[in-house]
């Protein structure tokens, strides 16, 4: 959540529970994710920096809460 304060757009998290704003820490405690849960990380912002943005997410999931790598 720290690192979503930075980004001024919309970021999105989807598993098969459904999908939730990241910047809701009651949302995702809704999603009920566990380890070796699959996710896709969605980032809406102005265009600049979205991508790389994304990626940092990504990483943070992969290597702070111990999700799949992504593809």
């Amino acid at each position: 959540m720290k690192a979503a304060e930075t980004f001024k757009g919309n970021i999105e998290i989807v598993s098969d529970s459904g999908s939730v704003d990241l910047r809701s820490i009651y949302d995702i405690m809704i999603l009920g994710l566990e380890k070796g849960d699959s996710i896709t990380v969605r980032v809406a912002g102005d265009g600049a920096g979205d991508e790389a943005f994304g990626k940092k997410l990504a990483e943070l999931f992969e290597t702070e809460f111990d999700f799949p790598p992504q593809d």
